[in-house]
This record gives structure tokens, C-alpha cells and sequence, in this order.
């Protein structure tokens, strides 16, 4: 179903927001569900869809080996499983489809853990192999350490020939929690072939926008953005988020307008934040961006900036 857009791509908001609206229970594995509840994953990602998303992500956000293990439940069986049930729910739409959904391992790269380059790689390389069949793309979401980001990019474009798209998680300062920069993601990953690049998690839509402005400025791969909903609140004893469905549709329309092209939500969000984005953007064409590389070329003496822009559209 992947395809070339000339409009703006809506992906869906958080699983773990709906399943903990619909009853999940403390220590439970979402993942889990996949196998023990599979209708109710399904009628999440078919709320999603009807809410005007393009795409959905797979409820396989920690299924990796580390974060399975004496779980009892396996690799291959939940990945597969989960996207079995998307798939389900995308063919009962017109013109969905559906992402296979990869977070972090869990582990620490050296030399602040004990996780190598190719242990990374090869739990990423499982993952993929496990489902990537089943799913129109892949989505390497909420990484915060660099190295990690980097072998679980290769590893998904290395062991399928699906979309790769990417996004770390970053803090107000505009790092990730081990100090990447908006700048050192950007040069990383533009060159490695990835069909979107960008942010999610972490952070509301406030408090993205100085790094979404850097993103859509400076990255010469399709921006995606993917807050949250505002920050965490107490009110009246309830914890809740700070941002109210129409805020989040405004914020997410500026971020269209500053030429976003993959939209969506991650914690916090739900159906409803979609719905009013998607009333908000659309079937809105894509803006075309001036990009000013951050690259430059390498001379025998200096470093010559690109003199030129790049539009992307």
C-alpha cells in the first residue's frame, strides 16, 4: 500500500493510552494482547483509522528478545500476531495500511551499558524478518541514544525492502537524554535512505516546535512529528495531559504548514486528537520546503558549505 504522497500522511496516536483507557492492568505486557485479546487491539487500530488515520502501527513496540524474555511469550509469535490483527483492521478500510512498530531494546549501548552494535542489530533484524512481510513500512520510533538509532536503521533496511522511517525522542534543550542533537540525528540518517525522519514522545507539541522548526529547515528526508498530548497533569487527583484535542489539531496544522509531511500522536493521544487533526489538515498537499543542508564538502584544506538550497516536496 506504500506509496509516493503528495499530501500530508496521518499515522495514528497511542496504543498505550487506549489500552490503559480500556482496562489494562498493572505489570500486564501490552504485547501481550496480540495473542491473549487479539479483538482488542484490533478495534483500537480500527478506532484509529475511522478517526481519519493513514496508517497504524503495530502493538509491537517492546517486542524485542530483551523485553520478552520469561515472558512466555515469543518473538516471531507476538510480531506476528500483532500484525496479523492490523492488517485485519486496515483491509476493513479503504486505502490503509499499517507499520511495523519498533522501539528501543531496552539495553544500553556501551560504554554506558553492556548492549554492542551487533546485538542491537541482530534483535532488530528479527524483528523485521518476523513481520516485515505482513506491513506496507517500518517505524523505528522513541529512540534517544544515537548508536542504537543507527543499528536498528541498517537492520531494518538491510533484512527488507519496505519503508524505513525513524524518530527520536528529545528533551527541551533540544537533545536526546544521551545528548544527541537535532543536527547529529539530521546527518546521520539522511544519507542511509530513509523514507520519513523525525520526532515523537517526550514532549507536547509547545515544546517540540523550536525542534520541528530545525527539522524542517535543515533535513532533506520527509519530516515526521508525532507528540504528545501537551505534558502530564494532576487534576482533581486524575493525571491527565495539558493539551486539548483542538490545541493539538492547531499545533500539528503548523507544523503541516512548516512542511511536515507524516503527522500524528504518541502518549496522551487518543481517536479524538486525530479526528480533530485530521478535520484541521485534511487532504492537505504537501508544502515545498526550502532545505539548507547542514553537510559540507571535504576539501584537501577546509570544509566548503554547500552554497544552494535543496526543495523538498
Amino acid at each position: 500500500m506504500m506509496k509516493e504522497f503528495d499530501h500530508v500522511v496521518m499515522f495514528d496516536g497511542a496504543m498505550g493510552t487506549m489500552l490503559q483507557k480500556k482496562g489494562l492492568k498493572l505489570r500486564e505486557i501490552p504485547e501481550s494482547l496480540n495473542v491473549s485479546r487479539p479483538e482488542l487491539i484490533e478495534s483500537i487500530h480500527r478506532e484509529y483509522f475511522a478517526a481519519g488515520s493513514d496508517f497504524v502501527q503495530t502493538n509491537t513496540f517492546g517486542a524485542n528478545p530483551y523485553k520478552l524474555e520469561g515472558t512466555g511469550y515469543g518473538t516471531e509469535q507476538v510480531i506476528e500476531a500483532a500484525a496479523k490483527i492490523a492488517r485485519r483492521a486496515a483491509d476493513a478500510f479503504s486505502g490503509k495500511g499499517i507499520l511495523l512498530d519498533i522501539g528501543p531494546s531496552g539495553r544500553a549501548m556501551a560504554p554506558v551499558g553492556d548492549a554492542d552494535f551487533d546485538e542491537i542489530y541482530g534483535s532488530v533484524a528479527r524483528q523485521v524478518r518476523a513481520g516485515a512481510e505482513l506491513c506496507d513500512g517500518i517505524l523505528l520510533e522513541t529512540f534517544t541514544d544515537l548508536l542504537e538509532a543507527k543499528a536498528s536503521a541498517l537492520a531494518a533496511l538491510e533484512n527488507s525492502d519496505k519503508p524505513v522511517f525513524l524518530t527520536m525522542s528529545f528533551q527541551e534543550d533540544g537533545r536526546t537524554f544521551f545528548g544527541t542533537p537535532v543536527e547529529a540525528m539530521i546527518m546521520t540518517f539522511e544519507g542511509l535512505g530513509l523514507s520519513g525522519l523525525g520526532v515523537n514522545c517526550s514532549l507536547g507539541p509547545a515544546q517540540l516546535a523550536p525542534i520541528v522548526k530545525k527539522l524542517t529547515a535543515r533535513s532533506r528526508v520527509p519530516v515526521i512529528v508525532q507528540p504528545n498530548a501537551g505534558l502530564p497533569v494532576v487534576r482533581d487527583g486524575v493525571s491527565g495531559w495539558d493539551v486539548s484535542p483542538a490545541e493539538f489539531a492547531d499545533w500539528l496544522g503548523q507544523f503541516v504548514g512548516w512542511g511536515a509531511a507524516f503527522v500524528g500522536g504518541c502518549c496522551g493521544t487518543t481517536p479524538e486528537f486525530l479526528a480533530a487533526a485530521n478535520d484541521a489538515i485534511g487532504n492537505r498537499r504537501l508544502r515545498r520546503r526550502e532545505v539548507v543542508p547542514l553537510r559540507g564538502v571535504c576539501s584537501a584544506t577546509r570544509v566548503e558549505p554547500f552554497d544552494r538550497s535543496v526543495v523538498i516536496g
